[in-house]
């Protein structure tokens, strides 16, 4: 596997601090009318984050109106818990919803083969690393285990995600089970992005916070 020494790279490495490249987190989204279309004509967001095709093309679609230096793979922290069997749904005007983990309770899943679970993701990394200039940064990511832990025990977002800090309190060895199997899940698909040909890895760890 052949990792492109990108602008970006090349300042995360320390080789050259005179290049500012420039990404937006969130690059392809609401303000895109290209994206607005495709996501009208594709209501099951699930289903359009498994699309080769429709990844591929999302991800590029910022890169073509600005010139940015990287690309961000179009897709969603929460694809993990979808992996988990949470039945993952995306609800107009409300957001991310699944069905609640319940500490002490349910059974949290093992041994999920990350890699054919999100394959079209894998395949939409492999295309866009050999389409992309290799000027152009590919950028994975995955959520962080606390903020998936959070969305899981909930159920979807919350102001305080009291369950979740309940079981903290409660030192529940539950949680304790839930946060190392989130650790080698999210290890495992950075890995599988990795070598599909993302050059850069983020974890978004948005409930940090809490």
């Amino acid at each position: 596997y052949i990792f492109y020494m990108t602008p970006l790279r090349k300042v995360i490495n320390k080789k050259d601090s005179s290049i500012k490249p420039i990404w937006l987190m969130r690059q392809a989204g609401r303000y895109l009318p290209e994206f607005r279309k495709i996501r009208k004509q594709n209501p099951n967001f699930v289903k359009l984050c498994l699309n080769t095709n429709k990844v591929k093309e999302i991800t590029l679609q910022p890169i073509r109106r600005y010139d940015l230096d990287a690309a961000i793979i179009f897709s969603d922290i929460l694809m993990i818990p979808w992996a988990m069997n949470r039945n993952v749904k995306f609800i107009k005007n409300f957001g991310p919803s699944m069905d609640p983990m319940i500490p002490d309770e349910t059974l949290i899943p093992k041994n999920i083969d990350f890699t054919k679970a999100l394959k079209p993701l894998v395949n939409a990394l492999k295309t866009l690393r050999k389409e992309l200039p290799t000027s152009k940064c590919l950028i994975g990511f995955s959520g962080a285990p606390w903020t998936l832990a959070c969305y899981m025990i909930e159920g979807h977002g919350s102001k305080d995600f009291i369950k979740t800090r309940t079981a903290i309190w409660n030192s529940n060895k539950w949680l304790t089970e839930l946060i190392e199997t989130l650790s080698f899940y999210i290890a495992e698909k950075l890995e599988m992005q990795a070598l599909a040909g993302a050059d850069v890895l983020m974890i978004f760890d948005s409930w940090s916070h809490m």
